[in-house]
C-alpha cells in the first residue's frame, strides 16, 4: 500500500487516459493507476532511496526513475548478459544532441558488460567523448573524402584493433554502406550492423549523406521518432525496425524556473544550435511582431557567422534589446528562469532534445511539426505547433498567450509526455532491444 493515496477499486466506467508504455506506443490507465504511478516516482526521488528500483512488470506505462528488466533477468536466473564488443561509427562529431545521447548511451551498456568503442571518420579537433568512453579518429581534413576511403581507413583499424560483435552506423545512412563495405574487404560477415538515424531520412538524401539504398544494407534499424519508424518501414517493408527513445537525464535538466503565474514580460527561450537549420529568423520575427511583452533568451553558441547575422536581424527590428544571447552552456537548464515556453523554428530534427528536456521541466513548447514534435505534443494543452517558416503565425500564439486568449499549459501534461525519455527507462529499453537483435539468428 502506498501511503497517502486511496485503498478503493477501480471503476470500469472510470475515465481511462493513454500514457506511455514501456516498449513504445501509449497504454490506457485510469486516474486511480496514475495516483500511484506518481507516488512511486516521487517515493525514489527521495534520500533513503540508495539503490536502483526495478521496473518487473514485462509491460505496462512507463514510470520515471525506475530501470526495466524482466524478473529473472534481475535475480540472475534468465539468460546471460549479453556481452559483446560494439562499435559506434558516426563520420564527424561536435558538441550537441547526438553526441550528448552517445555519452549517456555507452557508460549504460559499458555497466552491463559490453565492450563499446566510438570510432569517429573525420577529426574537428573537439574531443567531445566524456572520461572512460573508448574514442578514435580517423581522418583529418573535414573536405575531399570518400565512403570508400573511409571503409578502407575503417578496415586499416579494424585489423589492428579488433572487429566487432555489432557495428551501430550513426547518423549518415551512408555510414551503413561503410560498414558493410568494410565487412566485404575483411571478409567477415558476422558483423551486425544496425542504423542509429538522429534525423529523418530526406534530410540526410538532400545533403548528399545517403538514402535508404544505404540503409538496406543493414540488418535492423533503431528510429528515434514513430515519423521515422514509419518511414523505413514505408520504403523497406521487410526490414526490422525498433523505436528506440533518446536518453534524457532528467535530474541534471530539471533545473530551469518554470513561469507560475501570468507575467506583465514574458520569457520566451531557445535551446541549442545557433545555425541556418534552426530557423532563428523566423522566431526572432515573431518575437518582434509579438509586441513589448515578450523578450527572447537564447541559449546556444551564437559566436559565428550566423549568429552575428541574426543579432543584426534583432537590430534591424528594433528588438535587440528584447533578444538576449547567453551563449553556449554546460548545463543550459539552469540558465532557464520564468519561462513562459520554449521556441524551435527548426527545418529538420530527428527528435528535438531540448524539446524534451523542456517538457521534463513542465515547460510547453511552441514548435515547427519536425520529426517527434507531432507525437509529443496536443495543441493548447502541452505546446503549440505553427508552420515551416511562418513567423506570423508563431506572433499569433505569442500573443494569445500574452492577452490571455490562450488559456495557461499544464505542466502536468508536459512532464508525462515526457515521462518514456527519462535516462534509466529509455538506456534500459535501448539496450533490451539491442541484445534482442544479437541474439536473435
Amino acid at each position: 500500500h502506498a501511503t497517502g493515496t486511496a485503498r478503493r477499486e477501480a471503476e470500469e466506467t472510470e475515465l481511462m487516459k493513454q500514457v506511455p508504455a514501456v516498449g513504445g506506443g501509449s497504454v490506457p490507465v485510469s486516474r486511480l493507476f496514475m495516483m500511484y504511478n506518481r507516488w512511486i516516482v516521487e517515493r525514489v526521488k527521495q534520500s533513503d532511496v540508495t539503490m536502483p528500483v526495478v521496473d518487473a512488470t514485462e509491460g505496462g506505462a512507463v514510470i520515471p526513475g525506475l530501470e526495466v528488466m524482466t524478473l529473472g533477468e534481475y535475480l540472475g536466473i534468465g539468460e546471460a548478459p549479453v556481452k559483446k564488443r560494439i562499435d559506434i561509427l558516426i563520420p564527424i562529431g561536435d558538441k550537441g544532441g547526438v553526441e550528448n545521447i552517445i555519452n549517456m548511451t555507452v557508460p549504460y551498456m559499458q555497466q552491463k558488460g559490453m565492450e563499446v568503442r566510438v570510432i569517429q571518420l573525420i577529426s574537428t579537433g573537439v574531443e567531445w567523448t566524456t572520461e572512460g568512453i573508448p574514442y578514435y579518429t580517423l581522418l583529418e581534413g573535414l573536405a575531399g573524402h570518400t565512403l570508400a576511403e573511409f571503409s578502407e581507413c575503417y578496415k586499416s583499424f579494424l585489423e589492428k584493433m579488433g572487429a566487432p560483435d555489432c557495428i551501430l552506423a550513426t547518423a549518415w545512412p551512408s555510414m551503413c554502406y561503410v560498414a558493410r563495405k568494410t565487412m566485404m574487404l575483411l571478409e567477415n560477415s558476422a558483423i551486425r550492423i544496425i542504423s542509429w538515424l538522429h534525423a529523418p531520412v530526406k534530410c540526410y538524401e538532400n545533403s548528399g549523406y545517403g538514402s535508404y539504398d544505404s540503409l538496406e544494407l543493414a540488418d535492423a534499424h533503431f528510429a528515434i521518432s514513430q515519423s521515422i519508424y514509419d518511414d523505413i518501414l514505408e520504403h523497406l517493408p521487410e526490414s526490422r525496425v525498433e523505436y528506440v527513445y533518446n536518453p534524457v537525464d532528467f535530474e541534471k535538466c530539471r533545473q530551469a524556473e518554470v513561469c507560475q503565474c501570468r507575467n506583465t514580460i514574458h520569457r520566451l527561450y531557445f535551446v541549442g544550435r545557433v545555425s541556418e537549420e534552426k530557423r532563428l529568423d523566423v522566431i526572432i520575427q515573431g518575437v518582434a511582431a509579438a509586441g513589448d511583452t515578450w523578450e527572447l533568451f537564447v541559449i546556444g553558441d551564437d559566436d559565428n557567422r550566423y549568429g552575428e547575422s541574426m543579432k543584426q536581424l534583432a537590430q534591424t527590428l528594433d528588438a535587440a534589446g528584447r533578444v538576449h544571447w547567453l551563449g553556449w552552456k554546460e548545463n543550459p537548464w539552469s540558465f532557464v528562469k520564468g519561462a513562459d515556453a520554449l521556441v524551435l523554428a527548426s527545418e529538420f530534427e530527428g527528435f528535438p532534445l531540448a524539446a524534451i528536456e523542456a517538457q521534463a521541466n513542465g515547460i510547453s513548447v511552441i514548435s515547427t511539426p519536425v520529426s517527434g514534435i507531432e507525437e509529443m505534443i496536443t495543441p493548447g494543452v502541452n505546446g503549440y505547433i505553427f508552420p515551416f517558416g511562418d513567423w506570423k503565425k508563431l506572433s499569433d500564439i505569442l500573443y494569445g498567450i500574452s492577452t490571455n486568449a490562450i488559456l495557461p499549459f499544464d505542466s502536468d501534461v508536459c512532464r508525462e509526455k515526457a515521462a518514456r525519455f527519462e535516462k534509466n527507462t529509455a538506456l534500459s529499453d535501448f539496450y533490451n532491444k539491442l541484445c534482442n537483435i544479437l541474439v536473435d539468428e
